[in-house]
């Protein structure tokens, strides 16, 4: 399902509080695999792909939950690097982490967050409420 110019715009600006809307629990249980959660006021870039060129928006998660699921279906985790170069803009993350990079194909939207700003579980079926 792709975006309208309108809705796009619409996650673009309100990235993240879009972000959580979009992600749906239920889709998620029963699932066994490695989640990736963001913590409180963690950044997230949202690397955009323009006819213009590569441009970089920033937003943050929030505060009103404690972990945030960022790559629970249908949010897939691309790589991560320790730097990556992204629309004039260079994130230099070897000392945090790396640099996580995600993609929402139902958005055709990139993100990125650096890795101190997550905390992984793996192996187990986590979800927000079983880690709150």
């Amino acid at each position: 399902m792709d975006l309208n110019e309108l809705e796009r715009e619409k996650f673009l600006k309100h990235g993240t509080s879009v972000l959580w809307n979009l992600i749906n629990i239920e889709e998620c249980s029963g699932l066994y695999m490695k989640i990736d959660y963001a913590k409180t006021n963690t950044i997230i870039y949202f690397l955009n792909e323009m006819v213009e060129g590569e441009k970089v928006n920033e937003n943050t998660v929030g505060n009103k939950e404690g972990l945030y699921p960022i790559n629970t279906p249908p949010i897939i985790k691309l790589y991560k690097q320790d730097k990556l170069s992204w629309g004039g803009k260079t994130f230099n993350a070897s000392n945090r982490g790396g640099f996580h990079v995600y993609f929402s194909p139902r958005h055709n939207i990139k993100f990125g967050i650096y890795g101190d700003d997550l905390i992984t579980y793996e192996g187990e079926n986590h979800t927000l409420a079983s880690v709150e």
